[in-house]
């Protein structure tokens, strides 16, 4: 009866060991992009992660295709610093802004996490927004 208790036990370790340790490989439908790459023509939706575990800016240069708005959202701590520069103004995002941004210019979105080293990755997610650019303010 030993025999069959602990063999029933060792199957039942296995098996929670087995099921905690079991990576889920599944990539998002939505491309995520490093602060540390250039990104050029980006699709309707997607995500910029910045590695935020040590003191200082990190800066993401995005340029987008054509003149049109989009939805920028910070996804996570509120400790994080975020702001976008077009190259003449700065401007924070609090929280959630939504700009219309010029086709073709090189757009700066900067993460500074001055604040606590306990944080690791910051993620911003930018959504292109269905609405007439030219009519649409404010234009950054």
């Amino acid at each position: 009866m030993n025999v069959s208790v602990k063999g029933i036990f060792i199957v039942v370790v296995v098996t929670f060991l087995a099921s905690c340790c079991n990576k889920n490989n599944i990539k998002p439908d939505y491309p995520q992009y490093s602060y540390t790459s250039n990104i050029v023509n980006p699709p309707d939706y997607f995500q910029v992660n910045y590695n935020v575990s040590f003191a200082g800016n990190k800066q993401a240069t995005i340029t987008f295709d054509t003149n049109s708005v989009w939805a920028i959202k910070k996804l996570g701590d509120t400790r994080v610093l975020f702001s976008v520069n077009n190259g003449i103004d700065n401007l924070t995002i609090v929280s959630l802004d939504t700009l219309g941004l010029t086709g073709g210019k090189a757009y700066k979105f900067t993460a500074n996490n001055n604040s606590s080293l306990d944080l690791t990755t910051y993620i911003v997610e930018f959504t292109k927004v269905n609405t007439n650019y030219s009519t649409f303010e404010p234009k950054f």
